[in-house]
């Protein structure tokens, strides 16, 4: 692990496998982690682990604090969301499909 907000490999399979491999927020199917699942996902997208709550705000690198989302949730959940501005505090109850 590069930096110490990333998530393990098998933290990350483990979230998928939880989340019933679906993106966490829009339910999507996710086939594969990272840049490999683009040819089997339905809008061609990647999927990315998210901490439900950041490290800076006391989030750890647990599989319970880590959801798997599509590029487009993903990208939703930080610009949309403020993320810059440090306003999100998520719970996993703020992703329909935590648990899949």
């Amino acid at each position: 692990m590069g930096r110490m907000q990333e998530f393990a490999p098998v933290t990350k399979q483990q979230a998928l496998l939880r989340q019933k491999n679906q993106c966490a927020s829009c339910g999507e199917k996710i086939s594969h982690l990272g840049q490999i699942g683009r040819k089997s996902h339905k809008y061609g997208e990647g999927a990315h682990a998210h901490h439900v709550r950041h490290v800076q705000q006391g989030g750890t690198n647990a599989v319970f604090n880590c959801v798997i989302l599509c590029e487009a949730c993903h990208y939703s959940v930080h610009e949309g969301g403020h993320y810059r501005n440090k306003a999100i505090r998520a719970n996993s109850s703020d992703y329909p499909h935590y648990d899949g």
